[in-house]
């Protein structure tokens, strides 16, 4: 649907987590790195732009494993998993 975010995972490196975002208006956006028990990780504010949003998000420091990506403003929420291999 028209009024929901999308977001998509791209390319994962060693260090360095690459993901679009996709917003239907201008956002204040907290992206959170979560491991699979809910723990933050890795917590980053941006000002997300109607449109597509490339994230580039540093994960050299974090173990090998399953976690998740979260992005949300006041009114939307959105999660996708991603493995750190």
């Amino acid at each position: 649907p028209p009024d929901e975010w999308q977001l998509i995972i791209g390319s994962i490196t060693d260090d360095e987590l690459q993901a679009k975002l996709f917003v239907q208006e201008d956002a204040s956006t907290v992206i959170e790195l979560l491991d699979l028990q809910g723990r933050i990780v890795r917590r980053e504010k941006l000002s997300a732009i109607k449109g597509s949003n490339l994230l580039k998000l540093e994960i050299g420091n974090l173990d090998k494993g399953l976690y998740f990506i979260k992005a949300y403003s006041y009114d939307k929420n959105i999660l996708a998993k991603f493995a750190k291999l």
